[in-house]
């Protein structure tokens, strides 16, 4: 009798997909930070006294620092630690809980309420370039536009 083949589980869960998909808010900027300083991982461990592999980790969104961690790689890398403390905290929430937010610096916290899709877009946006973003942004809309004129074509 032959065998079955093997079915792979099908995830019904939304925020379990999206969870997979991890927030890198913080290593984006660390990361572009050190190419503007021209800094290594081995740089900042020297500096920081930090173990490699640990900010390896951090620099690559895998591993989350600690507040003093985070204020004395900031320092090195000549980010202002504040905002990076933010993006730290809302890529915690991101990763943990699969819930974007936004915190700002006065302490409010604004809750994103996205498609899933769009969660998993904006988790790369700060990655392109302000000309590629202009451009996802025309085709988007342009899409949009059209489909509005079709809908308000079928309903008359």
């Amino acid at each position: 009798m032959p065998k079955k083949p093997i079915k792979e589980p099908v995830e019904a869960n939304a925020r379990f997909q999206r969870r997979k998909q991890k927030s890198k808010k913080l290593a984006i900027v660390l990361r572009s930070q050190m190419a503007k300083t021209d800094l290594t991982v081995r740089d900042l461990e020297s500096r920081t006294g930090l173990n490699y592999e640990h900010l390896r980790r951090i620099i690559l969104g895998e591993a989350h620092p600690t507040d003093d961690e985070l204020a004395s790689i900031c320092q090195i890398v000549d980010a202002p630690a504040a905002k990076l403390q933010l993006f730290s905290i809302e890529d915690r929430i991101y990763n943990d809980y699969g819930v974007m937010v936004s915190l700002e610096a006065d302490g409010n916290a604004k809750l994103i309420d996205l498609a899933p899709e769009v969660a998993l877009i904006a988790r790369d946006w700060r990655a392109l370039t302000h000309d590629q973003q202009v451009s996802f942004m025309v085709q988007i809309q342009a899409v949009a536009d059209h489909n509005w004129k079709s809908k308000s074509k079928a309903s008359k």
